[in-house]
């Protein structure tokens, strides 16, 4: 695991995954136990932030989806790939006051990539 995120309730949301093999995403209650977990195939994630409203945004590094979104129950709702022709990862998310994602990441090159809240509808 690489990534740790804290909800406003406490709940910890952790991420990680084994270079492009598999991808760990847990969430744990505030006293530690394991509320559920998802490993998903060909994918890892490298960063993790999470809302007001308890969704999880995972980025990703390497991956045909370079950001996606969790409901608080682990339910996907979305992906995106705006990495371009160049593979990079997404080794750092962040979200603003607007819901607006601001990714950074690279690989050959620095990456600075802003999401707006309209396009995650």
């Amino acid at each position: 695991m690489n990534a740790i995120a804290v909800d406003y309730v406490d709940n910890l949301y952790i991420a990680g995954g084994s270079s492009g093999e598999e991808a760990v995403l847990a969430k744990y209650s505030s006293d530690g136990n394991k509320v559920w977990s998802h490993i998903k195939e060909k994918i890892y994630y490298s960063s993790i932030v999470v809302d007001g409203e308890n969704n999880i945004y995972c980025g990703s590094g390497g991956s045909t989806h370079l950001v996606t979104k969790f409901s608080s129950d682990g339910k996907m709702m979305w992906n995106t790939n705006d990495a371009g022709e160049t593979e990079w990862g997404a080794a750092g998310i962040a979200l603003d006051s607007y819901g607006n994602i601001y990714v950074c990441g690279g690989s050959k090159e620095n990456h600075l990539m802003k999401i707006p809240a309209s396009e995650m509808e």
